[in-house]
């Protein structure tokens, strides 16, 4: 297609003609070829391209709406490391235009499907309270694996803004160990966020608290 415009003279603003056609080839792309570039940029070529060929069409197209190819690079990695593992992968993030009472709680599930009866009271004894769940199903190429992608949109009990990058790896290790049955799950685990104690600090606390409501 080729456009001529009329314009009047002296009607045009300032215009940077490479990033005119820049914008232009962006707008042009569909979701898989920025994922695609995505994950060259991050893998490498042949990492990227064998990647790109298992989870080219895995994301439905509310994932596509909602997340960059970006976030879909990083979740590739998580859903990776989930199916090598046979674990449930997390990553615990703040959007950007996020408060700092606010957080964003993904679970990564290769195997049976989880129940959310579970999973919810485990983050609320963590002193958090469960705004929403988002859930997406990832459908491998070539295959009839289904990894489903759970988005926990959560916010503080009372409020009260979280220091992430200080607490993020011990959320995420705690609400593991809880789900593992190596900690208990109760009011306890609300030491994490609120005094940024790790797991082994919360089980030692609850053996004192237990010894002396015994004495």
């Amino acid at each position: 297609l080729h456009f001529v415009i009329a314009t009047r003279p002296g009607g045009i603003p300032e215009y940077d003609i490479r990033e005119i056609e820049t914008r232009l080839r962006e707008a042009g792309r569909n979701w898989g070829d920025r994922l695609q570039e995505a994950l060259l940029d991050h893998h490498g070529e042949e990492t990227g391209n064998r990647l790109f060929r298992k989870y080219s069409d895995a994301f439905p197209a509310g994932y596509q709406e909602r997340m960059a190819a970006a976030v879909g690079v990083l979740d590739i990695d998580k859903i990776e490391m989930a199916l090598k593992d046979g674990e449930l992968g997390m990553n615990l993030y703040r959007p950007l235009e996020a408060d700092e009472h606010e957080l964003r709680f993904k679970i990564y599930n290769a195997g049976s499907p989880l129940s959310l009866s579970d999973i919810l009271p485990v983050l609320e004894n963590m002193d958090l309270k469960v705004l929403s769940e988002t859930p997406y199903d990832i459908r491998l190429n070539g295959s009839d694996s289904i990894v489903r992608i759970h988005d926990f949109s959560l916010v503080t009990s009372d409020g009260r803004p979280v220091d992430f990058e200080e607490v993020h790896d011990q959320f995420q290790e705690g609400f593991r160990r809880v789900w593992r049955g190596d900690m208990e799950n109760d009011g306890f685990n609300r030491l994490i966020l609120e005094a940024g104690l790790a797991w082994r600090d919360v089980v030692v606390l609850r053996a004192f608290y237990k010894f002396l409501r015994q004495a």
